[in-house]
């Protein structure tokens, strides 16, 4: 697939989670955590692409965001215009740049929040 095709897709979110094996009860107040998860994205025009990534919450000058933290993953090999294939780790530099280019987090975080009572059960905190 060449880049402009898959840049003139359309991408439907399709889950997020927050990876529950990754929480470890803070040892003491005033202590960083760390909140990381994953978020699916799919397009179903002509053939279904995938793209999905590993993503960490962080504070950034007082606000929450996500960050994602690798290289996604996808079924998705670019070709050039000469339809030679990219060079793997050159396709996931392109579709790191993607993602990031695209406002995926409120999505994300939407979701995340949707899900918050799955959430507290592992952790034994109650969400708000």
């Amino acid at each position: 697939m060449s880049l402009s095709e898959l840049l003139s897709r359309d991408f439907s979110h399709v889950i997020s989670r927050v990876d529950i094996d990754a929480i470890q009860p803070i040892a003491s107040c005033g202590r960083d955590t760390n909140v990381t998860g994953y978020t699916e994205w799919l397009s179903l025009e002509i053939s279904t692409v995938t793209l999905g990534w590993d993503w960490a919450l962080i504070v950034d000058r007082g606000e929450v965001r996500c960050i994602r933290i690798d290289a996604p993953r996808s079924n998705v090999l670019l070709v050039d215009s000469h339809g030679n294939e990219y060079h793997w780790q050159a396709n996931l530099v392109a579709l790191s740049t993607i993602v990031d280019a695209v406002d995926w987090t409120d999505q994300t975080l939407a979701y995340v929040a949707s899900e918050k009572w799955r959430f507290s059960q592992h952790v034994n905190l109650p969400l708000t």
